[in-house]
């Protein structure tokens, strides 16, 4: 049982592509709520649930981060590192990428425990048309597709 978020979530939408490249994934149930919400975090420590996948830009200070600094002995950060997930597209010049990258994310940082886990990244592309917006709202677009670049964990 994997809690992905809504049904129109990031996390639920890269769960669908990440069952097209590794079909062993389409076992596991799927499971639907409000995305952002602590009260997931106990369902995974009660075992009403046996994963979580968000879809978020990992960071230190943002909410996940601080989530998972008062649930760290409750909840582990796996690694999400399965090669079958790496698979390429073709874009329209000819050129081929993959769909997901691997990075690793530091979290838990002590003075000597620090932890990391692999994770998968991907690229987004977002058009706008700056000449339908204001400079302002041109602007306001840039800051919020800064802080919704995603990476997987």
């Amino acid at each position: 049982r994997i809690y992905v978020g809504n049904q129109n979530s990031g996390a639920a939408g890269s769960w669908e592509v990440m069952k097209k490249l590794e079909p062993k994934y389409g076992n596991a149930k799927v499971v639907f709520g409000p995305n952002g919400d602590r009260a997931v975090f106990q369902q995974l420590i009660s075992g009403e649930i046996d994963g979580i996948l968000v879809a978020t830009k990992y960071r230190r200070g943002t909410w996940i981060d601080k989530l998972i600094q008062t649930l760290i002995d409750d909840v582990k950060v796996i690694d999400l590192d399965d090669k079958d997930l790496n698979d390429k597209i073709t874009l329209s010049n000819g050129q081929t990428m993959p769909i997901y990258d691997f990075a690793d994310i530091e979290y838990d940082q002590g003075l000597f425990n620090d932890q990391e886990a692999t994770t998968l990244t991907t690229n987004i592309l977002l058009g706008v048309n700056p000449k339908l917006m204001s400079n302002a709202q041109y602007n306001h677009f840039l800051s919020i597709a800064d802080r919704i670049i995603t990476s997987l964990f």
